[in-house]
């Protein structure tokens, strides 16, 4: 943090959760909902047999109670979302109580410095 200052720190920190928000979430997303595109299921279903195989990644050709995952996934998507926004936001918040608490901080000139202006009220 001394060496690139508060705003690189938290720019990696928001790096960081990106990528492992992206892993959870292709995890959830591929471990539920692929198998449930293409795992062989009604007669509706079946009667699709020449649809491409990229077209079967997709909601449009899945019916019935298997419908339900996407309404799992998407809840699954917003908690884990929430979750890593809720972690990282703790941890700046701490990052930055350190950083103004610090020695470095409190001697430097810019943390002493009021900045006054005259505003113009027409």
């Amino acid at each position: 943090m001394y060496r690139i200052g508060m705003d690189g720190v938290v720019f990696l920190r928001f790096l960081r959760m990106s990528r492992n928000i992206f892993l959870v979430l292709s995890f959830f997303g591929c471990g539920i909902l692929i198998p449930v595109n293409l795992a062989p299921g009604s007669n509706i279903y079946q009667g699709y047999g020449n649809v491409a195989i990229l077209m079967r990644f997709t909601p449009q050709y899945v019916f019935g109670i298997r419908f339900w995952a996407y309404v799992a996934c998407a809840y699954i998507f917003n908690l884990t979302i929430y979750a890593f926004l809720y972690y990282n936001y703790r941890v700046v918040v701490r990052l930055r109580h350190r950083y103004f608490q610090s020695d470095e901080y409190l001697k430097s000139l810019h943390s002493r410095t009021l900045m006054v202006s005259r505003m113009v009220v027409k």
